[in-house]
């Protein structure tokens, strides 16, 4: 059993062409993220950007992004074309790390 709740990573502070943006993951229970918090440990980078990507793609539900096609719906196939800071931000908000803000 998965308890479903949504945390929603609001794109919206990137500019005006962004608004209404955003990537939905599912809230992860401890097991699920436990590779992510291990990530910083791995010596392989490859490992490590592969267990983010893992873990990412089990929760993904869903999101709209600015492309230069405009604004389009993606996909969990659609994750590795992010910018990195988008998947920084998505990893710090899934692990629980407090926003600066």
């Amino acid at each position: 059993m998965k308890v479903k709740l949504i945390k929603k990573v609001d794109l919206s502070e990137y500019g005006k062409e962004w608004e209404g943006c955003y990537l939905d993951f599912l809230s992860p229970s401890f097991e699920v993220i436990k590779p992510l918090l291990e990530v910083g440990e791995e010596k392989d980078q490859q490992k490590a950007t592969e267990k983010v990507f893992v873990v990412l793609g089990e929760l993904f539900v869903g999101g709209k992004v600015v492309t230069d096609e405009g604004v389009k719906d993606i996909t969990k196939d659609d994750l590795s074309i992010l910018p990195i800071e988008l998947i920084n931000k998505s990893v710090t908000l899934l692990a629980g790390t407090p926003s600066p803000k």
